[in-house]
């Protein structure tokens, strides 16, 4: 079995186009009926006690993997962390932190992406530590990149 890794960041310097919503119309036809249920399959109730549920179950290897927080991103002050217990990996930049800014205008999703402003001289970009990577399993990702034809990434 193959574990998907999925990184989702935005490098602008050209626009995005946006997505625009589109109506949904959904019916349901009561008459049309199918073979029960099996009485072995049944519902289960999961507590998120501590980070049980979002630092174990989840398949997500990446923590922010959508940009929530700012880049960087400033450790926290209260003591919390997700759901105020386990932190969450935090992501850094390679290079100084001005080379990175947060787009509001145009996001990938949610309410801003990180843009990186690239350098021919000095790698830049972002990383995050702490990723539990197992030895010798397959991985296959997606990297989602905008920007400038000309840029070498």
């Amino acid at each position: 079995m193959k574990t998907r890794l999925v990184l989702g960041a935005v490098a602008a310097t050209t626009c995005i186009p946006a997505v625009h919503a589109q109506n949904v119309t959904a019916s349901i036809d009561a008459s049309k009926t199918f073979a029960p249920i099996n009485k072995m399959v049944y519902g289960q109730f999961l507590e998120h006690i501590g980070n049980l549920v979002n630092a174990g179950l989840w398949a997500e290897l990446l923590d922010d993997r959508k940009f929530f927080n700012a880049i960087p991103t400033p450790p926290p002050t209260n003591g919390g962390g997700r759901f105020g217990r386990a932190l969450l990996r935090r992501w850094t930049v390679v290079g100084p932190d001005s080379v990175i800014t947060m787009d509001t205008e145009r996001p990938f999703v949610g309410k801003h992406s990180p843009r990186i402003a690239l350098s021919a001289d000095e790698p830049r970009g972002i990383e995050q530590a702490g990723v539990p990577f197992i030895a010798g399993k397959e991985y296959s990702g997606r990297i989602v990149l905008a920007g400038d034809p000309n840029a070498r990434v």
